[in-house]
């Protein structure tokens, strides 16, 4: 990180394996992060990316309707104990 740019980080975090039944020990594997994309931007190319973000949220939630809410970790590992 400097004062002349940003970066965006894209990455997926996988579980050490996949088990067809949740249990109580599949939560505590390790996971492993899988980086897909970083993305370097000058702090003014940031904020008129943010700008358009907004502009682009604003207009489909005109059309369709508030977006849901993201949820926590909280809520999805208490989906998974169900």
């Amino acid at each position: 990180m400097s004062l002349n740019d940003i970066r965006i980080y894209f990455n997926e975090i996988l579980p050490k394996s996949l088990a067809a039944v949740q249990t109580s020990s599949a939560k505590s594997q390790e996971a492993t992060i899988k980086s897909h994309l970083c993305v370097v931007m000058s702090p003014e190319f940031a904020e008129a990316l943010a700008n358009s973000l907004n502009i682009a949220v604003t207009k489909y939630e005109s059309l369709f309707g508030p977006l849901r809410s993201a949820g926590s970790q909280e809520e999805f590992d208490r989906k998974l104990d169900e």
